[in-house]
């Protein structure tokens, strides 16, 4: 990221990042003790950018 800021000429964050999470539904097997997959979404509001 720190590569890509350099080359795109962006300085200090601006903006609003938002955070979004979800489970995986019907991603596990039934009668497990295990809690399903967890999907984490980081999203740049100003530079359209999003991690995941």
């Amino acid at each position: 990221m720190a590569a890509f800021g350099e080359q795109a000429r962006l300085d200090v964050p601006k903006g609003q990042i938002a955070i979004d999470g979800k489970s995986l539904g019907r991603a596990y097997a039934k009668g497990c003790a295990r809690m399903p997959p967890l999907v984490v979404t980081a999203f740049a509001c100003e530079t359209f950018m999003s991690l995941a």
